[in-house]
């Protein structure tokens, strides 16, 4: 599962993109920190964050494009 979080500081938004993973031998969460980015507007972030999640999905093999 990947989780994304904005921060407010002053004029820009911090974005930051985690992947969170169920850890059966430590019985929870494992939260890995993939990418941050700094933004003007609040849209511009879910942008970034959908392209984040697509590339990194895409390099893991985890994402195959049919027909594109």
């Amino acid at each position: 599962m990947y989780v994304a979080k904005f921060y407010r500081e002053s004029l820009l938004w911090r974005v930051v993109l985690f992947e969170k993973e169920w850890s059966d031998i430590m019985m929870t969460h494992e939260v890995k920190e993939i990418s941050t980015k700094r933004f003007v507007l609040h849209g511009r972030g879910y942008r970034w964050i959908y392209k984040e999640i697509g590339k990194t999905l895409f390099t893991q093999r985890k994402l195959e494009v049919i027909d594109g």
